[in-house]
């Protein structure tokens, strides 16, 4: 009984320990669009080793619009959740800087329902290092 309480307790913390998550959650049933979401951060103090992750969801006809910059090289990428597996259709490695435009249908990605799409920062540097990001949902 201890053991499966620290479990439950340990997956629940990991994300604020190592940085935290942010979730747009999905349209209430019946709504059949996806809100447009615009998210803007400055300076997330990013831990030595640590990960930093903002999802958000798309329905067919939307991309996410991007751009961000850190004071050290992150690994970033946006990935995606399916029953077994984790799909990375971006990718890049040591940056400081990008922006992008993700359009899942140019990476034939079926939108059939909608989908939760997650941008995320990871330090892989001994120093803690500033990021600030800008990402928006919006129509095609």
């Amino acid at each position: 009984m201890v053991a499966r309480l620290l479990i439950t307790v340990s997956l629940f913390l990991l994300p604020l320990l190592t940085g935290g998550c942010s979730l747009h959650h999905q349209s209430p049933k019946g709504d059949q669009t996806a809100k447009i979401v615009s998210v803007t951060k400055n300076d997330i103090a990013l831990k030595p080793a640590g990960s930093y992750e903002e999802c958000v969801a798309l329905k067919r006809g939307q991309v996410i619009v991007y751009k961000f910059n850190s004071t050290n090289p992150v690994d970033f990428n946006i990935h995606y959740h399916l029953e077994d597996a984790v799909k990375y259709p971006v990718m890049e490695s040591e940056i400081t800087e990008y922006d992008g435009t993700f359009n899942p249908e140019k990476d034939r990605i079926n939108l059939d329902n909608e989908e939760y799409f997650c941008l995320m920062w990871e330090n892989q540097d001994f120093r803690q290092l500033k990021l600030s990001y800008e990402c928006m949902v919006k129509e095609k």
